[in-house]
């Protein structure tokens, strides 16, 4: 993911989401910074789809909504 870049962030209660140009979605834990999940769809239709919003659902984090550039 060195070449990509941050295109969009959202934040939970215990999750920092950053979503980039590639169409990969990073989470990091809140309060020790380190990577904890990273999300990338297989499907040729979201690889390098530039990622624009995220939305974390305000009472069930677990739910998170994203887009993307190309749909």
């Amino acid at each position: 993911y060195h070449s990509s870049k941050a295109t969009c962030i959202a934040v939970s209660d215990d999750l920092i989401f950053i979503g980039n140009s590639e169409g990969t979605l990073m989470m990091f834990d809140r309060e020790t910074e380190e990577e904890y999940h990273t999300f990338s769809e297989k499907n040729k239709e979201f690889v390098g789809n530039t990622m624009t919003a995220i939305d974390v659902h305000p009472t069930r984090t677990e739910y998170v909504i994203l887009g993307f550039e190309k749909g």
